[in-house]
């Protein structure tokens, strides 16, 4: 696993509600390692990689593995819960914002696709409400922008947990 999120796990396994610690056969670190190399693949791609300055990809990569943790618990197909079903995806994006005409079906069959999907939203968002990555996750979570330079108190956690600044 890349370092970079071996270096969260202890801080995101117990907001997840499960030990720091755990052993590397057990199926929350079988999706942990999952999860970590789907996403490194899914920074590879061209639309995305074009999208971020090289200097912010760590943050950009540490903070959506975060975002899909708390979102998903790191799941390949999440069904989504809070919102009636209309989120989907590995970074439970709500429907009606999915990119490129994706559907929530699509997404929640493959955790690349909704990884992706998810990032290009946060992206869309970071370039309309601002450069930050608070900024740009608080949109992404409340679905519009927020006052220039806000950021939302649970983006602020996951931000810690992530190990990134928001600003």
């Amino acid at each position: 696993m890349n370092p970079l999120y071996v270096g969260i796990l202890p801080l995101l396994l117990p907001s997840m509600g499960v030990p720091a610690k755990l052993p590397e056969d057990h199926e929350v670190m079988i999706r942990a390692n999952e999860a970590a190399t789907d996403l490194d693949l899914v920074f590879e791609d061209p639309v995305i990689k074009s999208r971020i300055d090289p200097s912010k990809l760590n943050a950009w990569k540490s903070m959506t593995y975060v975002m899909h943790g708390k979102e998903a618990g790191l799941h390949a197909d999440p069904k989504g819960s809070n919102d009636r079903g209309n989120a989907c995806g590995a970074l439970q994006v709500w429907a009606p914002y999915l990119p490129e005409g994706l559907t929530c079906k699509q997404v929640r069959a493959s955790r690349k696709l909704g990884l992706r999907a998810g990032i290009i939203v946060a992206l869309n968002y970071r370039d309309l409400c601002g450069e930050s990555l608070g900024e740009a996750w608080s949109a992404f979570a409340m679905g519009h922008c927020g006052p220039k330079g806000m950021s939302l108190k649970i983006i602020l956690e996951r931000c810690r947990l992530a190990k990134v600044s928001c600003k």
